[in-house]
């Protein structure tokens, strides 16, 4: 499938399981590259960010599409990329370095939540190694959506567990995490409530090992 072909997929109108029927026409068709690029363009488009890839393509492509359309786009190209990570994962293997490099690009709220969740996973497993410069910038990335009041709870959950793995890769990042973690526990959401007291369970066993 063409970058054209999976826009127009991708803005059909939403039904049941849209994301995963979507995954599978493009694992189906060969297509989980076409999609991860458009993903990417989408992202540094939307953000203006041409300069953080050396060999930016053309979107010249996503020049004709409203800027609410755009948006869709971008937020149900991620959705179909964790549905493929995460039920077909050699498809997204060959990507691994190429997410990494896009993470900290992301400023779409809803997109921000499916990649700090594929991110969470990556590292808990060990799926991919990169270099430290990557790593900090992750970790950069996470703590800047944490405290952003404006983020989604979803994302700041996935964001924190990321921080959690990353502590151990990234020197500063543990004592950053014991202040946010203790910013976070003042009128936390339900949802909050639970991650933080899973998480500083974690936390007190990561310092008693």
């Amino acid at each position: 499938m063409t970058k054209q072909e999976i826009i127009s997929l991708l803005t059909e109108n939403f039904y049941e399981r849209f994301a995963e029927q979507t995954a599978n026409i493009i694992i189906r068709s060969e297509s989980t590259r076409a999609l991860f690029e458009l993903l990417e363009d989408a992202i540094l488009f939307c953000g203006s960010k041409r300069e953080c890839n050396e060999t930016f393509r053309n979107t010249n492509y996503l020049i004709s599409i409203s800027k609410e359309e755009l948006r869709k786009v971008e937020f149900r190209a991620a959705y179909v990329m964790e549905c493929i990570y995460f039920s077909e994962i050699k498809e997204f293997a060959p990507y691994y370095n190429r997410f990494f490099k896009i993470f900290p690009f992301v400023s779409n709220e809803s997109v921000k939540r499916h990649f700090t969740k594929i991110m969470a996973d990556i590292l808990s497993k060990g799926r991919y190694q990169t270099d430290q410069t990557d790593y900090e910038a992750i970790a950069t990335s996470c703590i800047d959506w944490i405290i952003n009041k404006k983020v989604r709870v979803a994302v700041q959950i996935w964001a924190i567990e990321c921080l959690f793995i990353l502590q151990y890769r990234v020197e500063w990042v543990r004592d950053i995490l014991e202040e946010i973690l203790q910013s976070l526990s003042v009128n936390p959401s339900p949802a909050m409530i639970v991650r933080l007291r899973r998480d500083q369970m974690k936390n007190q066993v990561g310092k008693d090992s």
